[in-house]
């Protein structure tokens, strides 16, 4: 009988865990589905973490003492930022009112993720928009189920920080993982230790997933933005 878990940690002992997080386009999942409407090679998932850091002065200075006015101008700003730029990073939505569009996930994912752990809407732009390998962001997260046609877990999403390796799905810890098998390149298994080990890491996911579509993410040589991200950053006085 197959040994299914939902969640389980392979690598612990690391406090700070966030990860920089993808969707790969398959079949096999809502958003899989729809990012494949979308874009043949991922789709921004967002940046998610689970250690708040401390609070920004950005709450304590020009927002007032009302909290839900507090989130309501968090909120406009950041949806002001990240408009003009959601498409250069494929972070796109998935409601059904506006799909593909901004900004009723991306406000979703900021509001959980950004301003409930303490990042003011620009700090969390900078974390959404930093695809440099220069920080050794290695693998933190892996979404899978197991498909029995193939006998192997299948990765559905994927994301790469700080952290230990947090895996959830309908996955065996007996079986090996795979990326998508229609994907139109060299098919490669891992194994749990190679998963740990540093085998699938964020400089070979960007070569392969990011870089095909999104060459203006890709500009190792200075480990920065894009020039086309770089000057919407810029404009907007994030970076």
């Amino acid at each position: 009988m197959m040994d299914f878990v939902v969640f389980f940690t392979l690598l612990a002992g690391v406090d700070c865990w966030w990860s920089l997080s993808f969707i790969i386009p398959q079949p096999l999942s809502e958003s899989g589905r729809n990012c494949s409407i979308l874009k043949k090679n991922f789709c921004l998932r967002g940046y998610f973490t689970d250690s708040p850091i401390a609070t920004e002065p950005f709450l304590q200075t020009y927002y007032s003492p009302s909290p839900k006015l507090n989130l309501f101008r968090a909120q406009e700003e950041f949806m002001s930022l990240i408009y003009p730029i959601f498409q250069t990073i494929n972070f796109f939505s998935f409601s059904t009112k506006r799909f593909g569009h901004c900004c009723d996930y991306q406000r979703s994912i900021y509001t959980i993720y950004g301003y409930g752990n303490g990042h003011s809407p620009i700090n969390y732009i900078k974390k959404l928009t930093d695809f440099s390998t220069k920080n050794r962001k290695h693998l933190t997260f892996i979404r899978a189920n197991f498909e029995p046609s193939i006998c192997l877990n299948v990765i559905l999403e994927i994301g790469f920080g700080s952290g230990s390796l947090k895996i959830d799905g309908k996955v065996s810890k007996d079986i090996q993982f795979v990326f998508p098998i229609q994907y139109e390149r060299e098919t490669v298994i891992y194994s749990n230790s190679q998963l740990t080990s540093g085998s699938l890491n964020f400089r070979m996911w960007k070569r392969q997933f990011v870089c095909p579509d999104n060459p203006w993410l890709c500009l190792e040589q200075s480990e920065r933005p894009s020039e086309q991200i770089a000057g919407l950053l810029n404009e907007q006085k994030l970076i």
